[in-house]
């Protein structure tokens, strides 16, 4: 059997143990499951046999990005999300044979789990190398459809930063961006932009294209028709994120405000 890793990443929760605990029992015997956190956080998973937890140095936000005001969002955390994911990758690669690395799915702490999140994969071989650096494409979820009670405006590229699956060397190839992510860091104003975009700039034909940072551009149409499959991570991956559950989320925005709420 092909052998799958599942990679937490991210600060451990409460429902972080559940999650390990819900692959075990939901996915099969070649599974197994990293846990990518950070020094001084506390997880106990002992007792899953599978299971390995990675604690690594927090690398701190960033890149910056002169379109992002500082605030709460996105691009503030980019270097965590990346960091954290390559210490996975990392792990792989020196535990695993080159032929044992198999199938990766990246996904974060704060998610629950209820089915197998594998039996949606197969291969679908890249053939258009001109606009990709991988060999297989990568399975990504979609963005949030609804944020507070309404359709999300913000449908440029309808990607999310929550899932990555495929290939070992093709996730590892996905987040193959360290440097790319610093140089186009000041153009694009989230998370989700830094992982395309800068994968975008490593194809010669990015070079050519000045408008590929137009998700209306021809040039990003075809980039996401070759190396990406979306999919819905709840119904499809089995997956829902317990922060940004877009049922709670919705439940949120039209609940009433209670009197000493409306100050704040």
């Amino acid at each position: 059997m092909t052998r799958k890793t599942v990679i937490i990443t991210g600060i451990t929760y409460r429902c972080t143990e559940r999650l390990v605990h819900d692959l075990r029992r939901h996915c099969d015997d070649d599974t197994h499951i990293i846990v990518s956190t950070w020094e001084g956080q506390e997880i106990d998973v002992s007792d899953v046999e599978s299971c390995k937890v990675i604690f690594t140095k927090d690398p701190g936000p960033g890149p910056k990005s002169k379109k992002h005001n500082g605030g709460r969002h996105g691009i503030q955390n980019f270097n965590r999300q990346l960091f954290s994911v390559i210490a996975g990758l990392d792990f792989i690669e020196e535990t695993y044979g080159p032929e044992d690395r198999g199938i990766v799915l990246r996904i974060r702490s704060d998610f629950q789990c209820c089915k197998n999140p594998f039996d949606i994969y197969f291969d679908i071989p890249v053939t258009d190398k001109e606009i990709s650096t991988l060999s297989n494409k990568v399975w990504i979820d979609n963005r949030h459809p609804c944020r507070d009670g309404k359709m999300s405006r913000q449908q440029d590229y309808g990607l999310s930063d929550f899932t990555c699956m495929g290939r070992y060397e093709d996730v590892r190839e996905w987040h193959n961006i360290k440097e790319e992510s610093i140089r186009i860091a000041p153009i694009v104003k989230d998370c989700e932009h830094i992982f395309v975009v800068s994968n975008v700039v490593k194809c010669e034909t990015s070079k050519k294209d000045k408008s590929i940072m137009d998700e209306k551009s021809q040039t990003a149409k075809r980039f996401l028709d070759e190396n990406i499959v979306f999919y819905a991570k709840d119904v499809d991956l089995g997956m829902i994120c317990t922060k940004y559950s877009r049922y709670r989320l919705f439940l949120e925005s039209v609940a009433p405000k209670k009197p000493d709420e409306e100050n704040l």
